[in-house]
């Protein structure tokens, strides 16, 4: 069990030290907000049955949603350094995605996946999951649920996704040190830089 926080956390540093190579050289500002007006109206009837129409205005600000580059599933795969073989697992297995970033993993849904990929058995299934666990590209919600890297996969808007991302990981600063906390950590990890 060890291994694994060890390898998840240097999982988690090696995804750091890529989005922060790629925000540099991309000059990103990822705290960019967006103005977004709303408009609300109430009607509103008088004794006498006469409606007035009211109208607001309320502004809002968003984190605005990054400029993207559109990534291949097969690079997200090199990236990770997983096998190659793994693609077309990861596009049937994303098909299944809900706009909460969770993938919903029952027995008939992993007995699809084995029949459309032409899988021998569902240990085979099992272990490409851990593989993508592993790689931290799906972390276990619960049984038979997981959560898709919201770094990687989104689906719904941009809010929610960033709502994701911000529950993914978390990066603070204090005492000059950089502290992590991912989901599945119990504590925060320090990296001096």
């Amino acid at each position: 069990m060890e291994n694994n926080n060890k390898q998840s956390k240097r999982n988690v540093n090696n995804f750091l030290n890529k989005v922060k190579n790629v925000e540099d050289k991309w000059k990103f500002d990822r705290f960019k907000k967006e103005k977004i007006s709303k408009e609300f109206s109430e009607t509103k009837t008088d004794e006498e049955g006469n409606s007035k129409e009211n109208k607001t205005f309320k502004d809002t600000y968003v984190m605005k949603e990054p400029d993207y580059i559109k990534l291949y599933i097969k690079d997200i795969v090199l990236l990770s350094e997983l096998p190659v073989s793994l693609t077309d697992f990861i596009v049937a297995l994303l098909k299944n995605i809900n706009y909460n970033g969770q993938i919903v993993l029952n027995s008939s849904i992993k007995k699809q996946l084995k029949e459309t990929l032409k899988l021998s058995s569902i240990q085979v299934v099992d272990n490409k999951l851990t593989q993508l666990k592993k790689a931290d590209i799906i972390r276990t919600v619960d049984r038979g649920v997981f959560a898709a890297n919201p770094f990687f996969f989104g689906r719904g808007k941009w809010e929610d996704i960033r709502e994701q991302r911000d529950n993914w990981i978390k990066i603070s600063y204090k005492d000059n040190k950089k502290s992590i906390q991912t989901s599945f950590s119990e504590n925060e990890e320090d990296y001096n830089e």
